[in-house]
C-alpha cells in the first residue's frame, strides 16, 4: 500500500512538471521581439479644472468627481506576488520595502519602482521624470514579464474626494487637479494607464505660483465606475 501511494505523488509531480513546461513553451512559441522593448512616461497628469476661481486669502473645499481609466495598485501587487520568481531576491525585497508597495494611493509609483529595478540602469529613480523613454527588455524572462504586464486589464473607476485651495494672488486662478500618472507604451501600440490615487491641486500649467492647497499626500477614493 505504501508502494502504491508512492507513486501516486510522483505521477502529480509529473503532470504539475508538464504543465510547467507548456506554458514556457508557449511563450517561447510567440514573437518574442513583440516584447524586447516599450516606452516609458512618468509624471503628473492633469485631471480637469475643477471649477473653483480663487484670489488672495480665499479659501474653498474642493469635492473631487472625476472619470479615470486605469489598472489599480492591488493589481500590481498581485503581478508582482504571481511572478516573484522572475525577480532576484535582492530585486523583490526592494520593491515590497518601498513606499509605493506599503502605503496605499501609489500605483502609478508602484509600477515605476517596478521598472526601475527589473529593467533600469541601476540608479535610483532613472524613470522618475521620463517622457516616452525606450526601455529594452533584453532577456526572455524581462520580455515574459513585460507581457504580464501588458496582460493587466484597465478598468473605469470615479476618483473621488475633498481637496483644499487657497488663493496667493490678487489675479483670480483656476484650481486644476493633477494626479502622478505612469504609462508604458508597447510595441503595437496599445498603452497601460496606471495613477496614484492621490491628488493635488495646482494651477493649469502645473505651477503653484498663484494657489496652495492640498499636496499629493491627499488621498482620493477610486470608485469602479460598473460594479
Amino acid at each position: 500500500m505504501k508502494l502504491r501511494k508512492y507513486k501516486k505523488v510522483i505521477s502529480i509531480m509529473l503532470v504539475i512538471g508538464m504543465v510547467f513546461s507548456l506554458t514556457l513553451t508557449s511563450f517561447a512559441s510567440e514573437d518574442s521581439s513583440m516584447y524586447d522593448a516599450f516606452n516609458f512616461t512618468n509624471g503628473y497628469g492633469y485631471v480637469g479644472m475643477v471649477g473653483v476661481r480663487v484670489t488672495i486669502g480665499a479659501e474653498a473645499d474642493i469635492n473631487v468627481k472625476m472619470r479615470v481609466r486605469t489598472v489599480t495598485q492591488d493589481q500590481i501587487i498581485d503581478l508582482i506576488q504571481e511572478y516573484k520568481s522572475y525577480f532576484t531576491n535582492e530585486q523583490y525585497n526592494k520593491i515590497i520595502s518601498d513606499e509605493s508597495y506599503r502605503e496605499n494611493g501609489n500605483g502609478a509609483k508602484l509600477l515605476c519602482c517596478l521598472l526601475e529595478t527589473k529593467y533600469g540602469d541601476g540608479s535610483d529613480n532613472c524613470f522618475a521624470k521620463v517622457k516616452d523613454q525606450e526601455v529594452r527588455a533584453e532577456n526572455p524572462e524581462d520580455q515574459a514579464l513585460l507581457r504580464a504586464i501588458k496582460d493587466l486589464t484597465e478598468q473605469e473607476y470615479i476618483l473621488s474626494g475633498n481637496l483644499k485651495v487657497k488663493g496667493l494672488s490678487y489675479t483670480p486662478t483656476e484650481a486644476c487637479c493633477f494626479v502622478k500618472v505612469a504609462r508604458i507604451r508597447f510595441k503595437d501600440g496599445s498603452t497601460l494607464n496606471v495613477i496614484n490615487t492621490n491628488g493635488t491641486i495646482a494651477e493649469p500649467d502645473g505651477t503653484r505660483d498663484s494657489i496652495t492647497g492640498s499636496d499629493e499626500n491627499t488621498p482620493l477614493d477610486l470608485i469602479p465606475l460598473h460594479e
